[in-house]
């Protein structure tokens, strides 16, 4: 069971925090001290060797002894508190501990988790980090004891961890609305994926040329489609695209996708972004896979320039958060994964014409409540026409280095592949437009099966000739699977 480590840095007060600003900023003078009486404790017993000297040299030798004792345990009060969190539950600092339980917190017990936010005197004027900073992390257990944590207290990646894993692992109905949008903002301002909708394939140079400042975003309560569909909140956010929580007709919840193009466009640019939202939305309506995504609907507001696809809302985290969460991934884990994959664009692949994702990431794939790997964001997804748009989209690291010149082709994805399963192996992102071999690159700390490294390798060729087929590594892979259900 993997065990996560998260550094709370607790601040005390009162006679102990003076006792540390007192003592400290002394320790030089006093080690200084110490050293001086030891020299002249040695001299005098040298000097004369009698018992009084004896004395002496041993009290000089006790006091910087004492120092020394003295800056370690002080040290060890001031030391970074660790919380340790796995899948079961949370193990907090003796000082953060309370009621029965002692120290080890179990999910199961968390009746509430919920953020407060302390009253900020110009909020408008402060930025997000500054008012999570300012907020406090509060756990209400079964037992009506209250344990509170000032998210000032953990570093920037620390706070996103730990909202996220109580936001992941808690009981649905302890999840207070609160951490759900502290999460939001921390994760907002930590991730670096880039949110691809639709517009994808135009979006940068839109938002290269026009600033984003005319582009407002919907409102929670605002209603769509002769009022069928409101806004209950916004999940994301980025460029000139926005992700909301929807709920239609009043009963089935969903995801909608907004995409904007800038009132200064030009009438050319305007129509070609219209003619590419309508191709594409109808593109992903016809894909039907369990491993896919829904696309429910789509739709435009030619008054204002919006464009909407309506897609089914989804419990569960993407492969990314989840690594981060829990540590890498099992090597049989990653194999059915690989496995799950494969089908996904041999399906993809097989369509007339080919559609190529463009944009296979962990941060595409999320795993639902059901342990299923669901595909997500096709924004980059393309038909193969021909003619190359010549734009590139996708992480980095993930994306192959035809990709780069605007040349993708099925086997782009392969590529893809085979460095989203380096990262569910290492937790790492892979170095881009490089051939991967996790068993060279680890030597002496991590060593997967032979097989798997070599397939791995195959898939992240820089030649896409030598990546083979979506059904030679699903080949490879199942028999991976015989050879350790046979062993």
């Amino acid at each position: 069971m993997s065990i996560h480590r998260l550094t709370y840095k607790d601040r005390w007060s009162g006679p102990v925090y003076w006792l540390l600003v007192l003592y400290f900023p002394g320790w030089g003078l006093s080690s200084a001290a110490a050293i001086l009486m030891l020299f002249c404790g040695a001299f005098i017993y040298l000097a004369k060797p009698d018992l009084y000297s004896a004395i002496t040299l041993l009290g000089a030798c006790f006091y910087p002894l004492i120092i020394f004792l003295g800056g370690i345990i002080l040290c060890n009060i001031m030391r970074e508190n660790t919380i340790e969190i796995d899948n079961t539950g949370l193990t907090l600092p003796l000082r953060l501990s309370k009621g029965e339980l002692g120290s080890f917190i179990p999910f199961h017990h968390i009746e509430k988790v919920e953020v407060t936010e302390a009253d900020i005197q110009n909020k408008q004027e402060n930025k997000q980090e500054n008012e999570l900073g300012a907020a406090t992390l509060k756990l209400t257990l079964k037992d009506k004891q209250h344990i509170e944590m000032n998210l000032a207290n953990f570093s920037n990646t620390d706070r996103e961890q730990i909202l996220l894993s109580l936001s992941l692992l808690s009981p649905d109905r302890a999840v207070d609305e609160s951490l759900l949008r502290a999460r939001d903002k921390i994760s907002k301002e930590n991730d670096e994926k880039r949110l691809l909708s639709f517009t994808s394939m135009w979006e940068e140079e839109l938002a290269s040329r026009f600033s984003s400042s005319a582009y407002m975003p919907l409102y929670p309560g605002q209603k769509l489609l002769d009022g069928r569909l409101e806004v209950l909140r916004q999940l994301n956010l980025g460029g000139w695209s926005a992700v909301y929580l929807c709920q239609e007709d009043g009963k089935r919840m969903a995801v909608l996708k907004e995409s904007v193009i800038p009132a200064g466009a030009r009438a050319q640019l305007r129509e070609k972004a219209l003619s590419m939202f309508e191709r594409e939305a109808q593109l992903l309506m016809r894909i039907k896979h369990p491993n896919i995504v829904k696309v429910y609907d789509y739709f435009t507001d030619n008054i204002n320039d919006r464009h909407y696809i309506l897609l089914e809302n989804l419990s569960g985290e993407n492969l990314r958060k989840l690594v981060q969460l829990t540590g890498p991934r099992h090597e049989l884990d990653v194999i059915n994964d690989a496995l799950t994959l494969c089908s996904i664009l041999e399906y993809l692949h097989s369509l007339s014409p080919p559609m190529v994702h463009r944009d296979l990431t962990p941060d595409n794939i999320i795993l639902d409540k059901n342990e299923k790997l669901i595909l997500i964001d096709f924004g980059a997804a393309n038909e193969l026409i021909g003619t190359a748009t010549g734009t590139m989209v996708g992480k980095q690291c993930y994306i192959a280095p035809e990709q780069f010149r605007g040349k993708a082709c099925p086997q782009s994805d392969l590529y893809s592949l085979g460095a989203t399963l380096a990262f569910l192996l290492t937790g790492e992102d892979p170095t881009a437009m490089k051939t991967i071999d996790i068993n060279e690159t680890y030597r002496g700390t991590l060593k997967i099966r032979e097989r798997l490294n070599s397939l791995i390798k195959t898939l992240t060729a820089l030649d896409p000739q030598e990546r083979g087929t979506v059904k030679q590594a699903g080949g490879t892979l199942l028999e991976l699977i015989t050879a350790e259900t046979l062993s």
